[in-house]
């Protein structure tokens, strides 16, 4: 899901300005802000959607028996977990208006944010110089409440409990979203005074 999301965050800005879509969008009424999370939002909802797949695949195809503690804060945890990746998603193609490079960026953070965020092995395991831009993640809060949403326990040695956790998650992700919206304000200033947003 996270690859899903940085993916289609990162080549849709890529995508606007080789077809010469990007400037047109740039100076259209709506926010370029606007657009860009709408495709994060559609990105989150994929995103819901692989999720209950592989639910329904494990458990029809595998015969892996899915129990959860607590199903409707599970769901929830997964769904601020989505929204605070979406949320990267939108800064990350501030960013991306910048630079013509967006693919090799995306391919050198895609798996560090899996390993950093304690997706694929318990935070306590990384370095403990690795914390600090652990904790900056809010992914990394909203994976916490899914382990314990999930009834498999916490693997952040920070953690601070499923409803902690989630409001941290949120939060952060709120943090990322402000961040990005002043980004893109600055870009469609400086864009409307250079001309070059499209030059490839």
């Amino acid at each position: 899901m996270w690859g899903n999301m940085i993916r289609s965050s990162g080549f849709s800005i890529t995508y606007d300005r080789v077809v010469g879509t990007l400037e047109p969008i740039m100076i259209t009424p709506t926010p370029i802000i606007n657009i860009v999370a709408g495709r994060a939002l559609w990105n989150t909802l994929i995103g819901l959607l692989n999720a209950a797949l592989i639910f329904l695949l494990a458990e029809l195809a595998f015969g892996v028996e899915v129990s959860l503690s607590d199903p409707v804060l599970f769901f929830l945890a997964l769904l601020i977990t989505l929204l605070s990746l979406g949320a990267i998603g939108v800064l990350l193609s501030a960013l991306f208006v910048l630079t013509r490079a967006s693919g090799t960026i995306v391919q050198v953070i895609e798996l560090p944010v899996f390993v950093i965020s304690g997706a694929l092995l318990p935070i306590s395991k990384l370095p403990e110089w690795t914390w600090p831009i652990s904790m900056a993640l809010p992914p990394t809060w909203g994976v916490d409440a899914l382990q314990i949403s999930s009834g498999l326990g916490s693997g952040n040695p920070l953690s601070l409990g499923l409803i902690g956790d989630l409001a941290l998650a949120s939060a952060i992700g709120a943090c990322y979203m402000l961040v990005a919206i002043a980004l893109f304000h600055y870009l469609d200033s400086s864009a409307r005074i250079s001309g070059q947003l499209g030059t490839w």
